[in-house]
């Protein structure tokens, strides 16, 4: 079979689009079914059909939780932390609708602990010629990471900014700074036994931990993990740098490699 021929979803099976393969351990996997599975789901290329299907029965499931999902208590602004005291449950969202979005719903006795951490992000300002002011001055930034880590078949981190898309604060003795900071330590009071930290970098990557990305994945400076042309958190763009087509193959790459045939990318 050569690189090109076609391909059909091991789940549904429709025919799969010359870029729409999401590859498995043991098979093909179409955009739509992969689009079905957990957003905080990772490490698709090394689980079987026989998961993913098994990841996909779970997903369905959840989607009765969801409907009969009661908020009790919200956390958060952007990213909104929910909870149902009555399915004594949790789930993280983004989204409005999140009823048609199907968040995963987390019982709270898979909750394990909640990491909070502060990064401030400093840039230099330069005078209209490039050079340095003296003495130096900076632009400050400040970005607010939960990262809540449960147990569970399928994911065992759920990672997210809580401000929202282009509002985070510049300013520690800012108002919006003050409520970020206060309505961090009311997550940390819900959910206990975490890390608060505060953090400082001189550049404006975000890196909580190295996860490990699918070949169609890539990781925005907020954090967030995407696979599409825009940050569901942040709403950035995909880097162009990153990103090119295969001129044997078709396919999108964002290595030095090709994930489908190997051709090296060109110089």
């Amino acid at each position: 079979m050569g690189f090109l021929d076609k391909k059909t979803c091991d789940i549904c099976g429709k025919e799969i689009g010359l870029l729409g393969n999401r590859k498995c351990k043991d098979g093909d996997l179409c955009k739509q079914c992969a689009g079905k599975l957990s957003p905080w789901f990772r490490g698709r290329k090394k689980t079987s059909i026989a998961k993913i299907q098994e990841q996909l029965d779970y997903r369905k499931a959840n989607k009765k939780r969801v409907q009969t999902f009661s908020v009790s208590r919200s956390y958060g602004t952007g990213y909104k932390i929910l909870v149902d005291d009555n399915q004594k449950a949790f789930m993280v969202t983004s989204r409005d609708n999140w009823r048609d979005a199907n968040p995963d719903v987390v019982d709270m006795k898979d909750l394990k602990s909640c990491d909070i951490i502060v990064i401030e992000h400093r840039s230099e300002q330069h005078k209209e010629d490039g050079s340095s002011y003296e003495p130096k001055r900076y632009n400050y930034e400040y970005t607010f990471n939960v990262d809540v880590i449960v147990k569970t078949p399928y994911f065992t981190s759920m990672k997210f900014e809580l401000s929202k898309m282009g509002d985070r604060p510049t300013d520690k003795e800012s108002d919006e700074y003050k409520a970020l900071m206060k309505e961090a330590r009311r997550i940390q009071e819900e959910f206990k036994d975490g890390e608060f930290r505060l953090d400082a970098s001189d550049g404006n990557d975000i890196d909580l931990d190295d996860e490990e990305l699918e070949d169609d994945e890539w990781k925005c400076t907020c954090g967030q993990i995407n696979d599409s042309n825009y940050c569901s958190a942040c709403g950035k763009p995909k880097p162009a740098g990153d990103r090119w087509f295969c001129p044997d193959c078709g396919k999108e790459n964002h290595g030095k490699f090709c994930v489908n045939c190997g051709r090296k990318k060109p110089q």
